[in-house]
């Protein structure tokens, strides 16, 4: 039975590609002798059953610092994996193609973009596999997009290869709308902070009032 992980930056969709590749029969325990949860559940296609686990996100692959960064990278380095599947958004491409670099140390790597319906790099999947030097795959893991591609990647097989960095940078607008969409109620509180100073900013404007 084949073994692949997801792992990536914080708040880039890991979990919602988790679900849409098993569905949510999903199996939680902690790590031994931590606290720290990994989810595990199965895809099963055309009669075969992947075991997919979800790792936590990692901030600092090269130097990770707390408990749960260094869980996920010492799986990807440990672990018995077919495979390692890295999570991106526009607002974490560069922090997860290093956290790519570094998994293909160890394990096949592939670099699935997610929340393509925002933003896509400027080349064909092909093409920016091709320069990446491992599999490339475009999702909208919330609306199953590019989903069965993946998952026909998995089925067969992640190639080893080693990943060869080069620069992407997505517009500014769309690294801020993936950054608020992967965090809705931060970016809630934060529209509610702002109106309340604006109300108080009119009222000492109005009123003559100073709210403070």
């Amino acid at each position: 039975m084949r073994r692949y992980a997801i792992v990536g930056p914080v708040n880039v969709g890991k979990s919602s590609l988790f679900y849409a590749l098993t569905g949510f029969y999903v199996k939680t325990a902690n790590y031994p002798g931590t606290t720290v949860e990994i989810h595990r559940a199965y895809l099963r296609r055309d009669g075969e059953k992947i075991e997919i686990v979800d790792l936590p996100g990692v901030l600092n692959p090269e130097n990770p610092r707390d408990e749960d960064e260094k869980i996920a990278m010492k799986e990807i380095a440990e672990g018995s994996y077919d495979g390692v599947v890295v999570v991106a958004a526009p607002h974490a491409v560069g922090n997860a193609l290093k956290i790519a670099e570094v998994a293909g140390r160890y394990k096949p790597v592939a670099v699935v973009f997610n929340m393509a319906d925002l933003w896509t790099p400027p080349y064909s999947e092909e093409e920016l596999s091709n320069a990446l030097g491992v599999p490339v795959v475009y999702v909208s893991a919330t609306k199953r997009s590019g989903v069965e591609k993946l998952v026909k990647l998995l089925v067969e097989g992640l190639p080893r290869g080693t990943l060869r960095p080069i620069k992407l940078e997505p517009p500014a607008a769309a690294a801020v709308k993936s950054s608020v969409l992967a965090r809705p109620v931060l970016a809630l509180l934060t529209l509610v902070a702002l109106g309340f100073a604006a109300g108080l900013f009119l009222m000492a404007v109005v009123e003559g009032i100073t709210p403070w």
